[in-house]
């Protein structure tokens, strides 16, 4: 008998002694795993799924459903003076997991596929259960919001979490979650990239992943289901595909490189030439076989930023998304949704608008009046392109001069209010919100957003007012919607622009308020008797409810307040 034909038959011996299990509950949305041992085999790369493929064919209520399986290493972690370690804990696994979609009992038949042939067997049976969790995060029909698979609303409240401190692996997502997930957050963005910038990097050189880095996202992911958290999943950065001396850019450290042993002469060129397509295929394909199956997944995020990358082109880059769109849309069963972000926080308008992407993502920098530049940016963007919109990165570029977090605040409310489908994430998480303890912003917006179903509702801006104007510069964003059963809706937030960053580092007080009328808009929702709903955006506290007649335009007298306040009116 041959040599390849022995290791066949070994194979596939050792592959049946290592695949009994015992039946597993799961509920529906929740993970189901199964695992084999690895085994020595013809195949020199495990990450390579044109050298080992491993697959779970499901057999149940959600019919029959391929997934790809992905090469593992467990760890143990232990805290070292502050510092992570890991050590593997066994020997390397081939895994599967899936997420049941629907309740009932499930086959599961375990395929591996390489030069020595594919074989197949019965592995597992499962039983999923019906837990009513809220399932994956969809696009809200309205086009404006995100739901969840239940229809409820999913508004994101967060911030960027894209690495930890040094050496903190794992134990430092405990300690930024936690106090996020303690004061309403939902959301936060990882960034997946190159092992310089963080823990979390999956690919560390050409076709090959670090099976500790994706053990701590395991970690991270899991975490995130625990706490209610949703992860936008960066997969790519511009830093090492530019050479600019305006940015942080490390071309020459780069594993495309081909000084540094890769194949690629130019930055650019990984958007055209075939290899570099190919590996980051291959790169996706091992992330949805991994995390595909996490409703703590919000989305994927081909690119940060990527108009800095040399050479960048509008048409290269509609067919490039449009190709990893296509791919990565053939793999994630459970299609989570899919966007790109640009340093220009107008973007372009081009890739933006491609159907391939489900919403848009605005950065911003530098603004003195956090309020009104995300509320314009999150209004005009779903405006233009019909889709959710939100700001994934913002700073003013003086945090030190805002200790109190008054930015912060204003870009968690201001996009509410201006058809935003997130709140603005600050970018500053490990040097700004954290050092100054700005966690307890973020709990007031996150209990009056949680009373809104705003995923069920049609929305239109609707332009309040407050008055009388003089000699105060009270401003107001607001809008007005309709839901499928006819039930009306109104939200509006009114500020005193002395409450900007700007403002208060300059010395300008605010005072208190009274006596002051809100007339808004109720086109579009019908005539009759609202009542108003105020809130304390600052301590999450109801002030008081008002009840006024709407005919058109509604008006209202706004509580004491200083520095702002929120309403809702239901009918």
């Amino acid at each position: 008998m041959a040599t390849s034909q022995v290791r066949a038959v070994l194979f596939r011996i050792l592959f049946l002694v290592v695949a009994v299990s015992e039946t597993q509950s799961v509920p529906v949305y929740g993970r189901y795993e199964t695992c084999v041992a690895s085994q020595p085999s013809d195949y020199q790369n495990p990450f390579n799924y044109t050298e080992v493929t491993t697959q779970g064919v499901f057999s149940g209520p959600d019919g029959h459903t391929t997934v790809d399986g992905f090469y593992y290493q467990a760890y143990e972690r232990s805290n070292v003076g502050g510092s992570e370690k890991l050590i593997p804990d066994g020997s390397p696994q081939w895994c599967v997991r899936y997420s049941p979609r629907s309740p009932g009992s499930f086959d599961v038949t375990f395929i591996i596929t390489n030069s020595s042939g594919t074989f197949t067997m019965k592995t597992d049976s499962f039983e999923a259960s019906d837990e009513k969790l809220a399932g994956f995060i969809k696009l809200g029909s309205n086009q404006v919001h995100f739901q969840f698979t239940n229809k409820s609303t999913y508004y994101p409240v967060g911030e960027n979490v894209c690495w930890v401190g040094e050496n903190q692996g794992t134990y430092g997502y405990d300690d930024y979650f936690g106090k996020l997930a303690a004061n309403g957050g939902n959301y936060a963005r990882l960034w997946l990239t190159d092992s310089a910038w963080d823990d979390l990097a999956v690919e560390v050189k050409v076709g090959n992943m670090s099976l500790a880095n994706t053990w701590r996202l395991d970690y991270v992911v899991k975490l995130a289901e625990k706490l209610n958290i949703h992860l936008l999943m960066c997969t790519e950065s511009f830093n090492y595909f530019c050479t600019s001396s305006s940015a942080p850019c490390y071309w020459d450290q780069s594993y495309y490189n081909v000084a540094n042993g890769g194949f690629l002469t130019k930055p650019s060129n990984f958007f055209t030439d075939g290899r570099a397509k190919a590996d980051y295929k291959n790169r996706l394909r091992y992330l949805v076989a991994r995390y595909g199956y996490s409703t703590s997944v919000f989305a994927w995020e081909f690119f940060n930023e990527v108009d800095i990358c040399d050479d960048y082109n509008t048409a290269v880059q509609v067919e490039w998304n449009e190709e990893m769109s296509s791919y990565l849309r053939s793999l994630d069963v459970c299609n989570h949704l899919i966007s790109t972000s640009f340093s220009n926080s107008n973007g372009d308008q081009t890739v933006q608008g491609l159907a391939a992407l489900n919403f848009t993502m605005t950065h911003n920098y530098g603004s003195s009046d956090i309020a009104a530049a995300t509320a314009q940016y999150a209004s005009k963007k779903q405006m233009m392109y019909k889709k959710p919109s939100y700001v994934a990165e913002f700073g003013i570029g003086d945090e030190d001069n805002d200790k109190a977090g008054v930015s912060l605040h204003n870009g968690l409310w201001a996009p509410l209010f201006a058809l935003g489908a997130g709140t603005s994430m600050s970018w500053w998480w490990d040097s700004w919100v954290d050092p100054n303890n700005l966690y307890p912003i973020f709990k007031p917006f996150s209990v009056f957003v949680s009373r809104l179903p705003l995923a069920d509702y049609t929305w239109n801006v609707s332009d309040p007012t407050v008055s009388p104007a003089p000699p105060y510069n009270i401003r107001a964003w607001g809008m007005a919607g309709v839901g499928q059963g006819g039930q009306q809706l109104i939200v509006t937030w009114v500020q005193d622009d002395c409450f900007t960053w700007a403002n208060q580092h300059s010395g300008v007080k605010c005072t208190s308020h009274s006596r002051l009328t809100l007339t808004t808009s109720c086109s579009g929702t019908s005539s009759g008797n609202y009542t108003g709903h105020w809130f304390n955006t600052h301590t999450g506290e109801d002030i008081g409810n008002t009840s006024v007649m709407c005919t058109g335009h509604l008006q209202d007298q706004i509580p004491t307040f200083s520095q702002d306040i929120a309403v809702y009116y239901t009918s």
